[in-house]
């Protein structure tokens, strides 16, 4: 059974310059992509906690490859694992509160500044 807009997105697939029927990537052990691990939209959304449609956009926007075969997507694990170690890391705290001296000259003696919606 194929996933809700699986078929749809297949439809539309490109191939890139980078992953065409010619392809010849291996995996680290030698094998092609026949012997790698792969998943459907629903269940790599699941892996990477985020929802299908999410994902589906992230597929759509090129961010990672995916295999369209019969009107429906495979990703593979280790493009998944890519994806994911291309947006690890720490994040900074921003101060997003205004300096007095950027605020209006009526503002920066205040005492009290309150938001007004």
């Amino acid at each position: 059974m194929k996933e809700d807009g699986d078929a749809q997105q297949c439809a539309n697939f490109g191939h890139s310059q980078e992953a065409t029927y010619g392809d010849t990537r291996r995996t680290q052990s030698g094998g092609g992509l026949l012997h790698e691990k792969k998943l459907s939209v629903k269940q790599a959304a699941g892996v990477m906690g985020i929802g299908a449609t999410t994902l589906r956009r992230l597929i759509n926007d090129g961010e990672i490859p995916v295999i369209c075969f019969n009107g429906k997507m495979l990703l593979l694990e280790r493009d998944i694992e890519n994806y994911l170690q291309g947006h690890y890391g720490r994040m900074e705290a921003v101060d997003l509160t205004p300096k007095r001296a950027e605020l209006p000259e009526a503002l920066k003696h205040a005492d009290v500044l309150v938001k007004v919606k």
